[in-house]
């Protein structure tokens, strides 16, 4: 696996999980980059196809610090064609319920609560978190085949090890339209809410009521692995 320099993967667990995921995709002619040099994403993000992001994970944040976020990209080739990002968040004293309806209001620029609902899932989620979403994968070229599904799994199983590896959290979490929670299984998160989000009218651009939460705590994370 390639770094940037920003992170060094060198523990022996990690290697000793992560080398067989590793070799299965070499094998299929893939490799995967670690980048956790924010001034890069912008770049590499829109060469798999992501031309925008979610204000959790927008580099240009004034909280946005270094060190806190990473993105994992899957390359054929040295050309990347599928991406993933994960953020650390310390929730301190708070939930993920009220740090979101807190946050949600300077990220969407609303004066009021822009949330209607939140499952009470959300207040179940405490202590050090890791967001994780935005998977993106590259539009078929000529010539190419497309990213499949195995491969995908086994590029995300390496991003978990490597969360596992560096931060000590006690959730990781993310959100998926509820039209894709079957790819839940490209995931592995042990449990989910429907309809986890509902907002006030008008919803924020590329939000919507259909979205589920979807979560684990670091435990089940790690049971992926065995």
């Amino acid at each position: 696996m390639k770094t940037d320099g920003s992170y060094k993967v060198y523990e022996i667990e990690f290697l000793k999980k992560g080398a067989p995921v590793l070799s299965k995709l070499t094998a299929r002619g893939y490799g995967v980059e670690l980048v956790g040099d924010y001034s890069r994403i912008e770049e590499m993000t829109s060469k798999v196809g992501r031309l925008a992001t979610t204000p959790m994970m927008d580099v240009d944040r004034l909280d946005f610090e270094i060190g806190e976020a990473f993105w994992m990209f899957l390359t054929k080739e040295n050309h990347p064609v599928a991406s993933v990002s994960a953020k650390l968040i310390d929730l301190k004293s708070e939930t993920l319920g009220t740090y979101t309806r807190r946050t949600t209001r300077g990220q969407y620029g609303r004066r009021e609560d822009p949330l209607e609902y939140l499952d009470p899932m959300f207040d179940l989620i405490r202590g050090q978190v890791v967001y994780t979403g935005q998977i993106q994968t590259a539009e078929k070229k000529v010539g190419q085949a497309n990213v499949g599904m195995s491969e995908l799994v086994s590029f995300l199983r390496v991003t978990q090890l490597v969360i596992l590896n560096r931060w000590m959290f006690d959730w990781m979490f993310g959100f998926v339209d509820e039209k894709h929670l079957a790819l839940n299984r490209l995931y592995g998160f042990s449990c989910f809410a429907r309809q986890a989000m509902l907002w006030q009218s008008p919803a924020p651009e590329g939000r919507s009521d259909s979205h589920a939460l979807l979560a684990s705590s670091r435990r089940q994370v790690e049971l992926l692995f065995g």
